[in-house]
């Protein structure tokens, strides 16, 4: 046998297969023969007495020895290697402040001579300095114990059948929770042919001893022991039991403990600006994703769209916690490696992170769910899943929460927010973008590496965040970019910005909308041109009138991050805004004519002047605010024969000051009006809409400030048309027969309009109608008879000065909630007004004709608000003859009223009751007494 070593030991069970476990038979260059028995008569033999851990560590020794002697032949003939690389991967451990990294307590008698030996063994060979006590002498835990439990990085317990029985280990035990309670050291329990419930709950043997140790010493020591014992129960770690091999156990417990000590942190950049303030954000929301004593499993999802710092969050939030956690796993990619290489590839990646030594045999999905499960339901895991954009690929890696041991933590980044709620996230967090101080100084450290803009760049830097609004990616991009460059090329690269975005973070906001079916594109662009900022309910109800299920779009683009529901209006980031004007001009760079959206001002003049317009053209926007004066020829719309979307208007701040006459048309103007859904033209200079204007498709017909004489003339139907907006067209006089031209409108909105003169009888039928506005339509004498306008929620007529009567009420008009009557000439109120049951502001102000109130507003059981304030001709407030319940405000303020009827004690619900300035009232009545909910009475001024 030559220059073979042999080794012999006494008691062979279960010694062969931890030499097997400690190295790959596969590797080994030599061969190694074990003989368990003492008779051989060609070897050499160790003592009897010695522990087997001894005769392993010297075979492993050897072996190592003879390796390493080959190796060096190896190395070399290595030219060129990078030897600190070779050396990173050695699987040594770095001490550093610790003077143990691993502390093994157990019971002597019960696994001295077996287990404990052969896993102190493994994790020598493995290179941990391991603390173990060899022998005890008395109860008393000594303090060299005390003080490896201090200097010790990792505790593993090997809770035995009669661990308990020992005060020692006890006390042990106690230290070492109370280090993990304090320092956050780790704890690893190993519950060694012993019920984890049993340690947990003191049963069996645990029980048994614990009453024992109860008759020696004190009562409220012992609790502190059970106390420790549900503590470290509770703990993910490993059960061995009968007919399961102790070397898989022990080669498990080893790989964990060398992964956990050998964690590899992320890369990440060195200026995280606001990360801490996003990260105590987070634990607001969600305190258990860091508490290292929390046993839930918990699953986390961080979602927003592309380059807003999901990515960076989730590498930040891994490497500050990672530490706390049997396994950690990071599996970047997700999506690309999904799709390039497979949900099978994932799921090896994963096990290769769980068990990096061990070969993973799974040929197919399925069996890599069932390994995944297998290998990880007993452990605490940090999982991070990075940028997931399918089920199936949470289904493959994450199925459910019993999947992972007590305690651990999956965390999942995506663009998709409706995919974490359909996978049954426990918390969301949205990932935000930075607000400009934090903005500024990201930008600073990439442009100009500090973190303030250098001199004459303030007002540039400025304008490129402003540009970028808080999007960290763009930030870095352009911060980068730009650095060391001139004055003169920021501002060169400035004005570029405005009109073709940077590439590489066009690049990864486009990827995204890449993936959306075609409608939700068709929804994304129509957004991104044409109604950023616009009331949800509105866009809505245009693009379903343009067949593109706008419920369900618009719910995906918020679900993906697109777009942002606030106050009920739709919001979109400024970069992606611009990505999608983007995406439409790269449709046809050189030809904007056959563009299927136009929205920049010069564009659309460019287009309209030189008569470029082609079919392709499906919407217009262009802001008269930006344009000198633009003539608009028939011929210049003549090939837009799918023009859906046509809005011409100022902006708010110049409406006021517009120009007259900017637009030119010619009288005979005409414009393809088959396809349009919605026309949206202030300023209109013509006296009514096109003689061959068509819209059957029509849902919203906007032309404030316009020279509107009247809509359209003879006959046109509109069956669509929810919406009439007419605003301050001070010249039109008349309102066409609507019930036949648009019985569906549901808003009819006329205020300012001050040349009108009536309006048509019919309007008292628009049974759809939810909303009419006549406000400060002065000229307005009359309103005729309200016969069928049971949907009506708003009326107003406040400012129609003409107005003397209030028309009859003939129909039930319980929907209608507000009424306005401010500055009216009414002299009196109908007894028809108690037919508005549901009424809830009535509001008379100023109304200095009006004498008196019928009684029969009583009958306004919802009513909440009624304000009467300087109603100069009012001398007396009606006897309320029944409850008002509902009644909060009362405003007779400026008021000629002497005195209240008692029966005001009827308005139990009043909260307020204004009388300031009623100069003739002389005193209040008894009534008031029995107002319990009156919280505001004012008299000032009350001479």
């Amino acid at each position: 046998m030559g220059n073979y070593n042999f080794f012999s030991l006494h008691d062979k069970s279960c010694f062969l297969s931890k030499a097997k476990s400690i190295y790959d038979p596969g590797h080994l260059i030599h061969v190694l023969l074990v003989f368990a028995t003492i008779d051989s008569p060609h070897v050499s033999c160790f003592a009897t007495c010695r522990p087997e851990s001894h005769v392993i560590e010297m075979i492993t020794s050897t072996i190592w020895k003879s390796l390493n002697r080959e190796l060096l032949q190896v190395e070399k003939k290595l030219v060129g290697m990078d030897l600190r690389r070779a050396s990173s991967s050695s699987t040594s451990t770095c001490i550093g402040p610790w003077e143990y990294e691993v502390f093994l307590s157990f019971r002597g008698q019960d696994t001295r001579q077996n287990f404990t030996d052969h896993l102190y063994a493994a994790l020598y060979q493995k290179g941990f300095r391991t603390f173990r006590v060899d022998y005890i002498r008395g109860e008393m835990i000594l303090p060299t114990t005390l003080r490896a439990i201090e200097m010790s990085r990792c505790f593993l317990v090997i809770l035995s059948k009669n661990y308990a029985h020992s005060k020692w280990c006890l006390d042990e035990l106690k230290e070492i929770m109370e280090s993990r309670r304090q320092m956050g050291k780790i704890v690893f329990p190993v519950f060694y042919h012993v019920n984890p419930s049993d340690v947990r709950n003191q049963g069996e043997s645990y029980g048994e001893a614990l009453a024992n140790h109860e008759r020696k010493i004190p009562l409220e020591y012992t609790q502190k022991l059970r106390a420790a014992l549900r503590e470290v129960g509770n703990l993910s770690g490993w059960h061995i039991q009968n007919g399961k091999s102790e070397a898989d156990f022990i080669e498990d417990i080893t790989c964990v403990i060398l992964m956990k000590f050998s964690q590899k942190l992320l890369q990440v950049d060195k200026n995280l600006i606001g990360m801490d303030y996003r990260l105590e954000e987070m634990e607001e929301i969600f305190p258990q994703i860091i508490d290292p004593l929390s046993n839930d499993v918990r699953m986390v999802g961080i979602y927003g769209f592309g380059g807003i710092g999901k990515t960076t969050m989730a590498k930040v939030l891994y490497n500050r916690i990672g530490a706390q956690f049997m396994i950690a796993s990071f599996i970047a990619n997700v999506r690309e490696d999904s799709k390039s290489r497979g949900l099978l590839y994932l799921q090896k990646q994963l096990l290769h992170d769980i068990l990096p030594r061990r070969k993973n045999f799974i040929r197919n999905v399925d069996e890599g769910v069932h390994m995944i499960k297998d290998r990880l339901c007993f452990k605490k895991v940090l999982l991070v899943l990075d940028d997931v954009d399918d089920l199936n690929q949470l289904e493959a890696l994450a199925g459910d929460h019993s999947w992972f041991g007590p305690g651990s933590r999956i965390i999942v980044t995506t663009r998709d927010k409706h995919l974490l709620e359909l996978h049954g996230m426990d918390a969301l967090y949205e990932a935000k973008k930075l607000d400009h101080k934090e903005a500024i100084e990201l930008f600073c450290w990439n442009a100009f590496k500090q973190n303030h803009p250098k001199e004459d760049y303030e007002t540039l830097s400025n304008s490129v965040v402003h540009y970028v609004n808080g999007l960290p990616l763009g930030l870095k991009i352009l911060g980068c970019f730009l650095y060391g460059k001139t004055v003169r090329q920021w501002e060169s690269e400035l004005q570029k910005l405005q009109r073709e975005p940077n590439q590489e973070i066009q690049r990864v906001l486009k990827r995204s909308y890449d993936e959306l079916d075609d409608t939700q594109q068709q929804i994304f662009l129509d957004i991104a041109c044409f109604f950023n900022g616009e009331e949800k309910d509105f866009v809505t109800r245009i693009l379903d009138a343009c067949n593109f299920y706008a419920e369900s779009g618009i719910g995906v683009l918020g679900d993906k991050c697109f777009v942002t529901i606030l106050d009920n209006k739709i919001w979109m980031h400024d970069l992606l805004q611009q990505m999608g004007r983007e995406i439409v001009r790269q449709e046809c760079p050189r030809d904007p004519g056959k563009w299927s959206r136009l929205c920049y001002p010069e564009v659309v003049n460019r287009v309209l002047t030189r008569k470029m317009g082609t079919k392709a053209i499906e919407g217009i926007l262009l802001n008269l605010s930006r344009l000198t004066r633009i003539h608009i020829t028939t011929e210049a719309f003549a090939m837009m024969k799918n023009l859906r979307l046509l809005k011409i208007h100022w902006d708010l701040e110049s409406a006021s000051t517009r120009e007259d006459n900017k637009v030119k048309l010619s009288k005979d103007f005409e414009f393809p009006s088959h396809e349009l859904r919605y026309l949206h033209w202030h300023g209109y200079p013509l006296e009514s809409l096109p003689l061959g204007f068509y819209a059957e498709d029509l849902v919203e017909l906007d032309m404030c400030y316009s020279s509107l004489k009247r809509l359209w003339e003879g006959d046109l139907l509109l069956e669509k048309l929810n919406t009439i907006r007419v605003s301050c067209s001070q010249h039109l006089i008349e309102i066409p027969d609507i019930t036949v031209s648009a019985p569906n409108l549901e808003k009819l909105i006329l205020d300012g309009c001050s040349s009108l003169l009536e309006v048509h009888p019919s309007i008292g039928k628009l049974n759809k109608l939810i909303l009419l506005n006549l406000k400060n339509c002065k000229k307005l004498i009359c309103f005729p008879s309200i016969i069928d306008m049971k949907a009506l929620e708003i009326l107003n007529f406040s400012g129609c000065s003409g107005l003397k009567k209030f028309p009859n009420i003939q129909g039930n008009m319980e929907n209608l909630l507000e009424l306005y009557l401010a500055s009216t000439a009414i002299e009196e109120l109908p007894s028809s007004i108690g037919h508005l049951t549901g009424l809830v502001l009535l509001d008379l102000k100023w109304c200095k004709n009006l004498k008196s109130l019928p009684t029969s507003i009583c009958k306004l059981k919802s009513l909440e608000n009624l304000s009467l304030s300087g109603c100069s001709q009012l001398e007396s407030f009606p006897e309320v003859t029944e409850n008002m319940d509902n009644l909060k405000e009362l405003l007779l303020d400026g008021t000629p009223i002497e005195v209240l009827p008692s029966s005001i004690e009827r308005l139990k619900g009043l909260v307020l009751l204004n009388l300031r300035k009623c100069k003739n009232l002389l005193s209040l009545s008894n009534g008031m007494c029995n107002l319990t909910s009156l919280e505001t009475l004012i008299v000032s001024g009350c001479s």
